[in-house]
C-alpha cells in the first residue's frame, strides 16, 4: 500500500502544511521601518434623518406618546394693587436697587509689608513710600516717612503704585486704630454770599494734636530702621522721574 505524502493530507483535510504555516507566521512579524503609520480616514458627513437616531430624540417622543414632553409653567399669583386715594403733584423718585456688593481688591503678591512703593498719580506722584498694611476699602495705608520726604500717613491705590525690591522692617511700627474712618473729614455746611454763586471762603483745616502725636509715632519707629541701612534714607528722598530713552517697562526696580 503507497502512503500518500503529508502536504497532500494536509491539504485534504483543510490544514496548512507546517512549513506554509511557518513561512506565514515570519511574514507577520516583519516590520518596516521608516513607514510612517497612516491616519484614520475622515469620517462621512451624517445626514439629518442618521443624525436624528444617533440623538435618541425619538426614544424621548415615543416614550412620551410622539410627542416631546412639556413642563407647565407655574403661574404667579398677581399683587394686589392698592391704588391711592391721593396723587403726588410730582413724580416721586425711586432709588434704584444695586446688586452689586463692592469687594476690597485683591493685594499684588509684590506688595507685602515694609514694601517701597513709588507714586505714580496725586499730589506725591514720583515719591517713593513706605507700604504699612492694606485697609478694609481695599486701598493701601503707606507714609514717607513725613520726616524724610513729606508724604504724610495717607491712603492710595494699588493700581497707581510701583512695587519695589526695596524693603523696610516694619516690626515696631503700630497702626491698629488707623483704618478707613481714621481719615473721615467732618461735614462742612457751604454757605453762599448775597447774589449766591460764589461760596465764601472758609476756615482752612488743620491737623489734629492727635494725627501729629500718630504720625509722629510712626515716623520714629521707620527711622530707627531705616538709619541701619546706608543709603537708604536718600534713596526715600528722591523723586523717581524718567527721562528721554527710558523705558519702564524694561526696568527693575
Amino acid at each position: 500500500v503507497t502512503q500518500m505524502p503529508s502536504s497532500v493530507v494536509a491539504r485534504k483535510t483543510g490544514k496548512r502544511s507546517i512549513g506554509k504555516a511557518k513561512k506565514v507566521k515570519n511574514v507577520g512579524l516583519k516590520r518596516t521601518k521608516g513607514v510612517e503609520k497612516k491616519s484614520h480616514a475622515a469620517s462621512k458627513p451624517v445626514g439629518r434623518s442618521a443624525s436624528y437616531k444617533r440623538s435618541g430624540a425619538w426614544a424621548v417622543k415615543t416614550k412620551n406618546g410622539g410627542k416631546f414632553p412639556v413642563h407647565k409653567k407655574t403661574v404667579k399669583a398677581e399683587a394686589k394693587v392698592v391704588v391711592p386715594r391721593f396723587y403726588a403733584s410730582e413724580d416721586i423718585p425711586v432709588p434704584f436697587t444695586r446688586r452689586n456688593v463692592a469687594k476690597p481688591a485683591k493685594l499684588r503678591a509684590s506688595i507685602t509689608a515694609g514694601t517701597v512703593l513709588i507714586l505714580l498719580a496725586g499730589r506725591f506722584r514720583g515719591k517713593r513710600v513706605v507700604f504699612l498694611k492694606q485697609l478694609a476699602s481695599g486701598l493701601l495705608l503707606v507714609t514717607g516717612p513725613f520726616k524724610v520726604n513729606g508724604v504724610p500717613l495717607r491712603r492710595v491705590n494699588q493700581a497707581f503704585t510701583i512695587a519695589t525690591t526695596t524693603k523696610v522692617p516694619v516690626t515696631g511700627v503700630n497702626t491698629e486704630k488707623i483704618d478707613d474712618a481714621y481719615f473721615a473729614k467732618p461735614k462742612t455746611k457751604i454757605t453762599k454770599n448775597a447774589d449766591g454763586f460764589f461760596k465764601e471762603a472758609g476756615a482752612k483745616d488743620e491737623l489734629s494734636a492727635e494725627r501729629k502725636a500718630d504720625q509722629k509715632a510712626v515716623d520714629t519707629a521707620l527711622l530707627a530702621t531705616i538709619k541701619k541701612t546706608e543709603f537708604l534714607k536718600p534713596y526715600l528722598n528722591a523723586r523717581f522721574s524718567l527721562s528721554k530713552g527710558d523705558a519702564p517697562h524694561a526696568m527693575k526696580f
